[in-house]
């Protein structure tokens, strides 16, 4: 818990998405990075309002410790289930945590596809030459 490494905080209420906010690295110990990210998954993710103090009762956190990023230079270096997804061209970037694909049963192209659009990027994007792939794993953890 003292490591200095990203994690992301996912809240889901209902079986449905609530919030989610995270760090790719951390200059913080853990342990003060997840308290950090589960405020803000709460309070300020732009996706959603803040929740109110009904929902927590509810609510299942997810906890995502993420490995350091790795260049990905051939697509078949990317394991579905496995690997997390960062995607960089220019200014814009959009991440996928590694469980996302297998929620949605997506293969390894549509998760590529996705992780351009949450960048705000074309879905073909990751197949220009200038955009940056990154692979990263993660221990994901939770409770109700």
């Amino acid at each position: 818990m003292r490591q200095h490494c990203g994690a992301f905080v996912t809240l889901k209420t209902q079986g449905r998405l609530r919030g989610c906010i995270g760090n790719i690295s951390s200059t913080e110990p853990l342990y003060r990075t997840i308290g950090e990210m589960a405020v803000a998954a709460a309070t300020h993710d732009p996706r959603f309002p803040p929740m109110a103090p009904d929902e927590l009762d509810g609510a299942h956190i997810e906890i995502s410790v993420l490995t350091p990023l790795e260049k990905v230079d051939r697509p078949e270096e990317i394991h579905v289930g496995v690997h997390g997804l960062l995607i960089r061209k220019g200014r814009m970037s959009g991440l996928l945590l590694p469980q996302v694909p297998v929620e949605w049963n997506w293969d390894r192209e549509t998760f590529l596809e996705h992780t351009c659009r949450k960048a705000g990027l074309p879905p073909n994007a990751w197949k220009e030459p200038d955009t940056e792939i990154f692979r990263f794993s993660a221990d994901v953890f939770g409770e109700e």
